[in-house]
């Protein structure tokens, strides 16, 4: 059984037309891809407490929402795997070492489809730029885009894939946890 058998993926699996594939068709696709990914079941509150639990400092995170949560517990586990250092007798020490490090951008690729997806709804002065940035954020040259749409819907599924690929390997390091 593949995936294509699973109903909620039926939205990001049909055919993109070479011809006919629009830009609102690109939103739309990236729109659905952020919403059966995580977007729409990434909660805060959990997020919140298991970084609370971690020792990170409330005032460093309070204003912090469930992408950047989740990423800071990412860097966490990544910093830990990379160190050696115990994800639970290590705390203290690895929650430092996160917060030394201010950018975070494991998540990169899915705020970047979440920035496209939001396009849909807010249209702006700035939507192409923003458009822009996000199609740069997943290593998409905006201006080799030429109105192929379809093609760079699969160039976002590479980078989606590709983002979710090199967040498997620390997180995948836990699993037999001693």
């Amino acid at each position: 059984m593949g995936w294509l058998e699973f109903p909620e993926f039926n939205a990001i699996a049909q055919y993109a037309d070479l011809k006919s594939f629009s830009k609102e068709q690109f939103i739309s696709r990236c729109k659905k891809l952020y919403i059966i990914l995580l977007g729409e079941n990434l909660r805060e509150k959990p997020l919140r407490r298991v970084v609370n639990m971690l020792g990170f400092p409330v005032p460093e995170t309070e204003k912090f929402k469930s992408t950047k949560l989740l990423e800071l517990i990412i860097a966490y586990l990544r910093i830990a795997e990379g160190s050696g250092l115990h994800p639970i007798r290590n705390k203290e020490t690895l929650v430092e070492r996160v917060l030394e490090n201010k950018f975070f951008n494991t998540l990169l690729e899915f705020s970047a489809v979440n920035s496209i997806r939001q396009l849909d709804a807010h249209k702006t002065n700035d939507s192409k730029t923003k458009l822009h940035k996000a199609l740069t954020d997943l290593g998409i040259q905006p201006n080799v885009i030429s109105n192929n749409y379809a093609d760079i819907i699969w160039q976002v599924y590479d980078s989606i894939y590709g983002m979710l690929m090199n967040l498997n390997m620390p997180l995948s390091n836990f699993y037999n946890l001693k």
